[in-house]
């Protein structure tokens, strides 16, 4: 009977801190996460301005974001975001996930991000 209690009190233990490790990856990227919706919510808006202001000088340089920036039109905004993957290194961010507009399309999105600016960005997909 005390063997049964001892395992059960470790599998509770050890579900308990995998929920608090879970709970303090999600607390720790909320902010970075945030950032990333703001960004792909001016982009979606063709918010030159804003993209600007969130991106590292050398995004605004390269040759990819100058193509951007003359083809950009404003589209139907992303409704929800689900960001599966995130990454620190230092002071780099790295997150992908899914963003969906009202109409139920799905974009997958790639953004990285060095001392709090955009670095790169992609978005995949019809929408």
């Amino acid at each position: 009977m005390k063997i049964r209690q001892w395992v059960s009190l470790g599998i509770v233990g050890l579900i308990s801190l995998i929920a608090l490790l879970i709970y303090i990856v999600m607390h720790l990227t909320a902010p970075a996460r945030e950032l990333s919706r703001e960004f792909f919510d001016a982009v979606r808006a063709a918010d030159i301005d804003k993209i600007e202001a969130m991106a590292h000088p050398s995004l605004l340089r390269s040759e990819e974001y100058q193509n951007l920036k003359a083809n950009l039109e404003p589209q139907a905004p992303f409704e929800s975001y689900f960001f599966n993957s995130s990454s620190w290194e230092n002071s780099n961010f790295r997150g992908e996930g899914t963003a969906w507009t009202a109409d139920d399309c799905q974009s997958r999105l790639v953004i990285e991000r060095s001392d709090g600016l955009v670095t790169r960005f992609s978005v995949y997909g019809p929408c």
